[in-house]
Formats: structure tokens, C-alpha cells, sequence
């Protein structure tokens, strides 16, 4: 996949869309995935909707297998790092973002 031209548009009240190229496919064809976002434990969880591979639509059973353990691995690296700084309340949707709501986490001494 090409991750240099990666496009994503949000989906209100759901999450967002992102579409990512192809690297050196003889046919002009992309990947698309519906991915929403949640907050669990003060933590971000993506959770993958749907794939696309052009016109083809990747069974649910195997975007869960396949996909989400990855996603769910390279989310863990990231909430790491938030966590150290920051407790995520809640999702927000709005026109063109997605707000994260929380508080940062200061140590008064």
C-alpha cells in the first residue's frame, strides 16, 4: 500500500473513511476502509467497518482476523503514549474532524 497519497474523509457520527493506493499494481485500484472510533477505558479503539479492494468487498470475517489484530496492535503503541499525558473522555464528530475530549494529566508537586 501506498501511504504516501493516503486521503481520508470523516464519516459523521461514525468515524472515517481512508483510501490508500496500490504500490506497483498493473491496474489503477485502491483500498478503502470505514473505521470507527471509540473510546474504551480512556483509551482510542479503531474498529474496522468495512475493506474494499477496488470493487471487491473483503468479508467481515476476515477483516476481523486479519486486519483488526494489527490495527489493534499499532493503537496499543499509540494509546501508550496518550495515556502518559492525557485521559480520553469521550468521541467527538464533527463537519471535517473527529475531537478527542479528555483532560491532560498534570502532577502537582
Amino acid at each position: 500500500l501506498d501511504s504516501s497519497s493516503a486521503q481520508i474523509a470523516v464519516l459523521p457520527k461514525k468515524g472515517f473513511e481512508i483510501f490508500l493506493n496500490i504500490k506497483n499494481s498493473k491496474q489503477t485500484s485502491s483500498v478503502r476502509a470505514e473505521v470507527k472510533v471509540e473510546i474504551v477505558d480512556k483509551e482510542i479503539q479503531f474498529i474496522i467497518e468495512s475493506v474494499w479492494i477496488g470493487r471487491l468487498s473483503i468479508p467481515t470475517f476476515l477483516v476481523s482476523r486479519l486486519m483488526q489484530p494489527y490495527l489493534n496492535q499499532q493503537t496499543e503503541t499509540i494509546n501508550k503514549t496518550l495515556k502518559m499525558f492525557l485521559n480520553i473522555d469521550r468521541v467527538q464528530y464533527e463537519k471535517d474532524s473527529i475531537v478527542l475530549i479528555g483532560s491532560f494529566i498534570t502532577d502537582v508537586q
